[in-house]
């Protein structure tokens, strides 16, 4: 029976969870503020009907948005734990619409990662690495049409948000199943997502959707039977409806993978501030730095 290296497989496993809203573009970018409590000028919105949540955007749109990644790593061998790491890298995302084709439904996006601070390879978050420039395009309900050159199989392809085909009424939910394989040693995984509209909020002169979001990845291949492998995802955010952007997000998540007497857990989160957009402009201005701690608990509250 094939046997698999576990700490090499968890190198490609464990940003799984943060790469599902990492790899939003400019339509979908994250804004997180640790210490301007911007929530407070939300009002939530009472009866407001069905909404649609769909990417929006114009040729020559461009934003700049800061991630913060943060994991913890713990390796066991027979039940007594060897190893310990924590791992912390934080980038700017740089996008620009180069066209959006309304008729085919097709946006066009420029992305590439700037001012990197931390070791951790943005590939493994399905991220351009610092300097490439990677031309993704997506449909209005983000799906990954194109990812440069990166082979349809790999999690570049993976929709950065599950987004319900039409529209939604509060309580309203929805899945996305998708799959791919690693791209270091080719093991298939499939990600189960669910999003529930929990609240509608006025924010600014825009109206804003509260989802929530839950799931987990699994191996596919029923083969492997050495390989035990559970992960769980919970997340949170703040999508304008009218400009198709999400202006906050935060995901939290937790796995657990077994191969014979060997166990690695990993906890992690990630969080994201938008630095630069004239999208949205009821935000608070606030400092360029954003973290996380991975706590595996789901997010509950606006920043």
């Amino acid at each position: 029976m094939q046997r698999f290296n576990i700490s090499i497989y968890n190198n490609s496993a464990k940003y799984i969870i943060v790469s599902l809203l990492a790899s939003c573009s400019i339509l979908t970018q994250g804004c997180a503020t640790t210490n301007q409590p911007w929530s407070a000028s939300l009002k939530r919105v009472n009866q407001p009907g069905a909404v649609t949540i769909q990417l929006k955007g114009q040729k020559g749109d461009q934003a700049v948005t800061r991630f913060y990644s943060h994991s913890q790593t713990k390796n066991f061998h027979q039940a007594q734990i060897i190893k310990k790491k924590d791992e912390i890298v934080e980038f700017s995302l740089v996008e620009s619409i180069k066209s959006h084709n309304l008729k085919e439904d097709r946006i066009t996006i420029l992305a590439t990662s700037k001012d990197k601070d931390g070791v951790v390879s943005l590939h493994d978050l399905a991220f351009p690495e610092k300097d490439e420039v990677i031309e993704y395009v997506y449909t209005s309900r983000g799906k990954v049409l194109k990812a440069g050159s990166y082979p349809k199989w790999s999690i570049f392809y993976v929709s950065p948000l599950p987004l319900p085909e039409g529209p939604v009424n509060v309580g309203d939910t929805w899945e996305m199943t998708e799959e791919w394989r690693s791209m270091n040693n080719g093991i298939p995984l499939q990600v189960s997502l669910v999003g529930i509209l929990k609240n509608v909020y006025q924010c600014g002169e825009d109206r804003c959707a509260d989802i929530e979001l839950s799931g987990d990845v699994a191996i596919t291949n029923a083969s492997i039977a050495e390989i035990h492998f559970v992960s769980e995802m919970h997340g949170r955010l703040l999508f304008n409806l009218d400009k198709g952007m999400n202006v906050w997000s935060m995901i939290q998540g937790q796995e657990d993978l077994r191969v014979n007497e060997d166990q690695t857990v990993v906890t992690s989160c990630l969080t994201s501030r938008l630095l630069k957009s004239e999208k949205v402009q009821w935000l608070s201005e606030s400092s360029s730095r954003v973290n996380c701690l991975p706590t595996g608990h789901s997010p509950s509250i606006f920043p």
